[in-house]
């Protein structure tokens, strides 16, 4: 990991890096050895997210997505990714992929989980064929419908690629999505 750091350092610019708001915030290691970093920073090349494969940083396609990174997770060969963004530096989702988007590692391509949602994704985990997110949001997103109301908590079937229910009892801004030892799902936020 010295090495990942010392090249991101260099990346964003070493003489500025002591003062700079620059932060990696999400970690995610794909079984081909490549180490995704996410965050809020940019340079050259691309902005908020970065692999380090080869022994050396290499940017996704599209430069990158348009905000922070809060949050990754792997399921096989595809990276859930989740943050503050609406799309690729390049915009090359449509302003679809609104605080959630998924990455194809083998292919190099981000596809959008239908329009994304209306806020912010603070956590992913993906369990059983299921992405779970939470954030501050209140609504799925979808061209062809008006969108489903997620209070904060939301779950997208891999395999049917929808948008599922995750119960609709939760109202508010939740921040972690996770699963305990016992197979429970645990969710932490500001319910209201």
């Amino acid at each position: 990991l010295d090495s990942v750091g010392f090249q991101l350092f260099n990346a964003i610019g070493s003489n500025a890096a002591p003062f700079t708001p620059d932060t990696v915030t999400a970690v995610a290691h794909h079984s081909s050895g490549a180490i995704f970093l996410g965050g809020n920073f940019s340079f050259s090349s691309g902005a908020n997210i970065v692999a380090f494969k080869n022994g050396a940083l290499s940017t996704l396609s599209s430069g990158g997505l348009n905000g922070p990174v809060a949050s990754l997770a792997i399921d096989g060969d595809v990276l859930y990714v989740g943050g503050s963004f609406t799309d690729t530096n390049s915009s090359s989702t449509g302003g679809k992929a609104g605080g959630v988007v998924s990455y194809e590692i083998n292919s190099d391509t981000w596809v959008p989980l239908q329009d994304g949602l209306n806020g912010a994704v603070d956590s992913v985990d993906v369990v059983n064929g299921q992405v779970m997110v939470a954030g501050n949001f209140s609504q799925i997103l979808s061209s062809s419908t008006l969108g489903s109301t997620a209070g904060g908590f939301a779950v997208w079937d891999i395999s049917n690629s929808t948008w599922g229910n995750p119960g609709g009892f939760l109202i508010g801004s939740m921040t972690f999505v996770g699963n305990s030892t016992a197979n429970l799902q645990v969710l932490a936020g500001n319910v209201v």
